[in-house]
């Protein structure tokens, strides 16, 4: 009797500790997590990337680990030309790190990921800037934003003066998940415990053997239960 408790509390346990990690009920080590966006109010204004034309969004990275920022683009040709985006410290100037951009990097979605791969200074803990500029005019694309400010923590400046509107931009961190494989395991293992308890000890039949009980003394009693609920209530 004693090995088959131990047989149905372990076949529980990994069932139940097998259907959380199939259905994503634990978590563990980092995500990528969306910290801010604009995305679903702007698109509806383009910016020109025109020769001697500077844009500047302003934006908070968190306190998290910065990941990455996306800005948006459409495409009307493809050819041979690039532009220019740098991620700059706002406060201290600091470019953290520079891209070209060429129009067959892209997306379809025409979001673009600009990801952070040099050293972040840790203690900075102010707003960052996506500056994105071109050498040339680039009639075949533009950035998209909005002609209203969208972005909670963020100004826009063309050219250094700030300009009513935003530039699409999503900011993205790493979160540490503290729900990990250990809180998981134990979450099955007390559960799995329950189950065993239920059906192969006769949990569910004492449960319902002590419900009976209750019922059959509420009847041979029912007098007194209704008169001690009626002074309890009073």
């Amino acid at each position: 009797m004693k090995k088959k408790k131990i047989l149905s509390f372990v076949i529980c346990f990994i069932l139940l500790l097998g259907g959380m990690l199939a259905f994503h009920r634990i978590s563990y080590g980092e995500r990528y997590s969306i910290l801010s966006s604009n995305d679903f109010y702007t698109s509806f204004t383009d910016y020109p990337l025109e020769q001697g034309t500077r844009y500047e969004q302003e934006f908070y990275a968190g306190d998290g680990k910065f990941h990455s920022f996306f800005l948006k683009y459409e495409i009307y040709q493809m050819g041979d030309y690039q532009w220019n985006v740098q991620l700059v410290e706002e406060e201290t100037g600091r470019v953290v790190q520079s891209w070209i951009q060429r129009p067959e990097d892209v997306p379809e979605e025409l979001l673009t990921e600009y990801k952070i791969t040099e050293p972040l200074d840790e203690t900075y803990k102010g707003k960052y800037k996506a500056v994105v500029w071109s050498d040339a005019d680039l009639k075949a694309v533009v950035l998209k934003g909005s002609n209203v400010n969208t972005l909670l923590e963020g100004k826009m400046f063309i050219n250094g003066i700030e300009a009513d509107g935003d530039l699409n931009v999503i900011v993205t961190e790493v979160i540490t998940v503290y729900i990990t494989i250990l809180y998981g395991a134990l979450e099955a293992a007390v559960l799995a415990a329950l189950l065993t308890w239920l059906v192969v000890c006769g949990g569910w039949g004492k449960i319902c053997g002590g419900l009976k009980r209750s019922v059959g003394r509420f009847r041979t009693h029912k007098k007194k239960t209704i008169f001690y609920l009626a002074i309890t209530c009073v």
